[in-house]
C-alpha cells in the first residue's frame, strides 16, 4: 500500500543521502550530502512509502506567495510507484493551501526521464536555464517547467 505523510528535514536527508540519489540531486562541486542538502522552514516535504517503506520525498519549496517549486527523488526500485504517490501528495498540498496556484520545476537536461514525469503531471516548457548546473564536468540546461493549478487539477 502506498502512503504519503509529512516528513522531518533529517528523514528527507537520510532518504536523499543514499549514494543512488544523492548521485542524481548533487552536482561536482558538493558532493557530501550532510553539508549539500538544507531546508528551510517554509518548506513541505513529503515522506512516500511503499509497503511501510520510505522510498521516495516529494519537496515543495514557495518561490513566492502562491507558486512552489517541486522536487522529486525517489529510489530506482520504487519509481513504478512515484506517479501515484506524487499524485496523492499535490492533492494533499492543495487542499491543505488553497492559496497555491501556480507548480515549477527545474530539471537539468541530463535527466529526460524526470522531465517526461514532469509532463504527465501537465507541467509545460516554460524556458531553458542555461548552463546552470555542473555534472561530469560540464555545465548543463536546466529545463524549467510549470503548470497552474487549474492545469495539474485536470489531471489528478
Amino acid at each position: 500500500m502506498n502512503t504519503i505523510k509529512i516528513i522531518s528535514p533529517s528523514e528527507a536527508i537520510s532518504l536523499m543521502s543514499d549514494p543512488e540519489l544523492f548521485e542524481r540531486i548533487g552536482n561536482d562541486k558538493c558532493n557530501d550530502p550532510n553539508l549539500t542538502i538544507s531546508f528551510s522552514d517554509s518548506e513541505v516535504i513529503y515522506g512516500c512509502f511503499c509497503s511501510g517503506d520510505l522510498c521516495g520525498v516529494v519537496i515543495f519549496e514557495p518561490e513566492s506567495s502562491i507558486t512552489v517549486n517541486v522536487h522529486c527523488n525517489f529510489l530506482s526500485g520504487k519509481r513504478d510507484h512515484a506517479h501515484s504517490l506524487v499524485k496523492m501528495a499535490t492533492i494533499k498540498l492543495f487542499k491543505s493551501y488553497p492559496s497555491i496556484l501556480k507548480v515549477n520545476a527545474c530539471v537539468p537536461v541530463c535527466y529526460p526521464d524526470v522531465i517526461g514525469f514532469c509532463f504527465k503531471f501537465g507541467l509545460i516548457t516554460e524556458g531553458i536555464d542555461r548552463k546552470s548546473i555542473l555534472k561530469g564536468g560540464k555545465l548543463l540546461d536546466r529545463m524549467r517547467l510549470g503548470a497552474t493549478r487549474e492545469e495539474i487539477e485536470r489531471l489528478l
